[in-house]
């Protein structure tokens, strides 16, 4: 039976985890430098770009599928093992390295809450080169369409009343007040929920409480679909995870996201006047 794990996970719950008969595979997405100085016990350094593709109009599309399943195995990702991923302190890499392995259908992925700085907090940590990896894994991962948003399919539902965009940007750049692409602006309709309102000062998420009165603030509905973006889908990973999290059933992310959509002489774009 293939594992289950929801899309964040605490420092407490890894370190239980790796004390199991089956450990998940722990991935370290920091500097090889940082990594040598101290890392979860166990982790393996890898190098975040493997989730993410780069063109000259666009940041953050989704990687070629063969490419990152070879990678995957190469690194020992099994189908019924968890896969947890980390950086320093629970931030976009570690949540868009999560969120592609979800959307390429391992649902036992999930991000550290915190990153390494909550994990150091509370248990200890090993030091020095990798262990060897010494057998490959089994992992075939496919796009589950499902999870993952385009241009085409937003300008297909743009105005439908069961859709709900979220802009996690800043709000300079919600309003078109900073420019990172050809056009500033935002997708019409979307809802501006900058992703730093959902974490506290340790660099976790808040309380749930806390985060449920958020979101209802801003009208989001957990039964809509509800499509996130960013500048290149990695702070709109954080807040795809966590809608997923809090029970949201239709969640997709917009790899490319406004460094798509603002490069684009035709999208439709709202700005504040």
């Amino acid at each position: 039976m293939k594992p289950v794990l929801p899309p964040i996970v605490s420092a407490d719950t890894v370190h239980d985890l790796l004390g199991g008969d089956r450990p998940p595979v722990v991935f370290d997405l920091r500097e090889p430098y940082r990594y040598s100085q101290g890392h979860i016990p166990g982790a393996l350094p890898l190098d975040p770009a493997l989730f993410n593709r780069n063109t000259e109009t666009a940041r953050g599309l989704l990687p070629d599928a063969d490419e990152l399943n070879a990678q995957l195995r190469a690194h020992g990702v099994c189908a019924d093992r968890p896969v947890i991923v980390y950086d320093e302190d629970g931030g976009p890499a570690a949540a868009r390295a999560a969120w592609t392995l979800r959307a390429f259908g391992h649902e036992a992925a999930a991000m550290l809450d915190g990153g390494l700085i909550h994990y150091a907090a509370r248990h200890r940590l090993a030091r020095g080169k990798p262990p060897l990896n010494e057998d490959d894994g089994d992992f075939e991962g496919a796009w589950r369409r499902e999870r993952i948003a385009d241009r085409r399919h937003i300008l297909a539902r743009l105005g439908a009343p069961d859709l709900q965009l979220v802009d996690t940007r800043s709000a300079a750049e919600y309003g078109g007040r900073d420019r990172r692409a050809w056009r500033a602006g935002h997708i019409p309709g979307a809802v501006h929920l900058d992703w730093r309102l959902t974490k506290g000062a340790d660099g976790r998420f808040l309380p749930e409480a806390a985060l449920r009165a958020l979101l209802a603030e801003r009208g989001l509905d957990p039964n809509k679909e509800t499509i996130c973006y960013c500048q290149s889908h990695q702070r709109s990973s954080v807040v795809c995870l966590l809608l997923e999290a809090l029970g949201f059933t239709r969640v997709k992310g917009y790899p490319g996201a406004w460094s798509d959509w603002g490069n684009q002489p035709d999208t439709p774009v709202a700005a504040e006047d």
